[in-house]
Order: structure tokens, then C-alpha cells, then sequence
């Protein structure tokens, strides 16, 4: 199995680091409810649990290389995709589970390319379709809204993948080229 060269790696986040410090804190507090009675262990295994889904997503995260996309979770590696079988590539605004960022979405050869409204998003018709790709792993996103890591994310995809199949950050530019002032 051919190793690829870690210079030509982009890591988009590694927070792996981050699942052990809520866990300390959450010891510390069911030791402490323990101590106090059995009702408090159960709000704390309830707070538990709704604490471990954030973490779970911000766990998972991609890498770029030059030969795909490894996809990751805690630094572990679970699938590769490699840039023949990517269908689409576009910047729209995150679909998911944070509206308002842009991301990158990217469309597998098993997936279907659900192309945004003049908003930016999925349209409603479409959206649960889109969703049960998305929890399959038929397309997935890739974080691109940072003013300084954005521009190198997205250069750094097209220049293994290709151009943008489509931007909608340059569609919204061609419809409103000055923004407005507000205050």
C-alpha cells in the first residue's frame, strides 16, 4: 500500500484532543452526585449523553490529500475517496446542522447532486432525499468558511480536483457585486 508524503496533507481540524476534557469534568460530577443521591446521577447521565453528540460531529473531519478525500474520526481513518469517484464539488452554505457557514459539498459517483435555491440551501422538496445521502455518506461537507483557511481549502481542492462544479458564493457576487451598507 503506497503511503502518501504528509507535506501534500491538509488536515481541515484535528480536535481529538478535545473529547477527553468534558469526560474529566463529567467524572468529577458523578462522583459527586453519587455521593449525593441516585437522582443526580441520572440528570448526569442524561447531560452525559447530550454533551457526546456535539463531540461525536466535531470529531469527525476530513483530510485532503493529493490523491482524495480520507474522511476521519478522532484521527482515525474510516474511508477514502478518491478524486475519480468525487461526481460534485460546490461552495454553498453548510446544509447540515450549522446554517450560515459556507462549506464545501461534495457528491460521491453513489450520490446525487442536489443543486441550491437562490438562498443557498437545499430546497425544501428535496431536502430528506439530500439527507438520507448525507447519513450514508453519499456526500458530505467540508468546512470552508474561515476568512484565512477558506480560500486555501478551496485552492486546494481545485487544484486536485478541478474547477468548482458550481460556487454560489461567485453566483451571489454576479447578482449583487457592492454589498450593502447596514450601518
Amino acid at each position: 500500500m503506497k503511503h502518501t508524503d504528509k507535506k501534500n496533507e491538509m488536515p481541515l481540524r484535528d480536535y481529538s484532543w478535545i473529547i477527553f476534557l468534558p469526560f474529566v469534568a463529567l467524572g468529577w460530577m458523578a462522583f459527586k452526585a453519587a455521593l449525593e443521591n441516585a437522582a443526580a446521577l441520572i440528570v448526569w447521565l442524561v447531560y452525559s449523553l447530550f454533551l457526546l453528540f456535539p463531540i461525536l460531529l466535531i470529531l469527525r473531519y476530513p483530510v485532503l490529500t493529493e490523491t482524495g478525500i480520507r474522511r476521519t474520526f478522532a484521527g482515525i481513518s474510516y474511508r477514502f475517496v478518491p478524486w475519480p469517484e468525487v461526481r460534485d464539488v460546490m461552495r454553498v452554505y453548510n446544509q447540515a446542522y450549522t446554517h450560515g457557514m459556507m462549506t464545501l459539498m461534495v457528491t460521491t459517483t453513489q450520490g446525487h447532486v442536489y443543486r441550491p435555491d437562490e438562498k443557498g440551501y437545499i430546497p425544501p422538496a428535496q431536502r430528506r432525499a439530500f439527507f438520507r445521502e448525507w447519513i450514508a455518506g453519499k456526500s458530505f461537507m467540508i468546512d470552508c468558511s474561515g476568512k484565512k483557511s477558506g480560500p486555501k481549502i478551496v485552492a486546494y481542492v481545485e487544484k486536485y480536483y478541478g474547477p468548482l462544479d458550481y460556487d454560489f458564493v461567485a453566483e451571489r457576487e454576479k447578482q449583487h457585486p457592492t454589498p450593502k451598507k447596514w450601518w
